[in-house]
């Protein structure tokens, strides 16, 4: 699969992951028969059953229709169903897809993301098995809270409790602009690189 990250000088940590490379024929599905712009695919499972419950209405609704009538209103019922089996099928399709291109784009993106530096101004966990989402900072220039961070990120995986890692960072934008960011994670899921 052909994964084409953002252009260096483009590149920022929220950047959104578009939806996979298509031509031919897939692309004018996700585009005209699913009406896909971007990788939405909850409001586009949502639709697809709003059209399967207009396809239900219009069938309940031939059944109170004479004779002449019934058989079109039938007629658009079944082509209501078709369409919706159809647009199914298809969301599951391009959803599978989508899911391999997020995963190779991601690491393609990180790759180009490593190249630039940004500054980690602070590292905080909160706890979400408690109700009091107790929180914690960490300093990652000290050893000391890298080995409980670490320890605490083994049990994680090890318990299948997780914690939300929230990294508040820096990056230059363009036209030089210095930004304040942050991003979310599950603790399990972060990666550290020794430095």
């Amino acid at each position: 699969m052909n994964v084409v990250t953002y252009e260096p000088e483009y590149t920022r940590p929220d950047l959104p992951v578009p939806l996979s490379p298509t031509r031919g024929l897939p692309k004018l599905v996700r585009r005209y028969l699913l009406g896909l712009h971007g990788p939405s695919f909850a409001s586009a499972y949502r639709i697809t059953v709003a059209w399967a419950a207009a396809g239900c209405a219009v069938a309940v609704v031939s059944l109170l229709l004479p004779s002449p009538w019934q058989q079109a209103v039938v007629a658009c019922s079944a082509l209501l169903g078709l369409y919706v089996v159809v647009r199914a099928l298809a969301l599951v399709a391009l959803e599978r897809r989508q899911h391999v291109f997020e995963s190779e784009w991601m690491a393609a993106q990180s790759e180009v993301l490593r190249g630039h530096a940004f500054d980690v101004l602070r590292f905080t966990v909160q706890d979400l098995s408690g109700s009091t989402g107790v929180r914690r900072v960490y300093d990652l220039t000290r050893p000391a809270d890298v080995r409980d961070l670490r320890h605490r990120q083994d049990h994680e995986r090890a318990s299948r409790q997780f914690s939300r890692a929230t990294v508040e960072f820096t990056y230059v934008a363009g036209g030089g602009t210095l930004v304040v960011a942050d991003v979310r994670r599950e603790l399990p899921e972060v990666i550290f690189l020794e430095g």
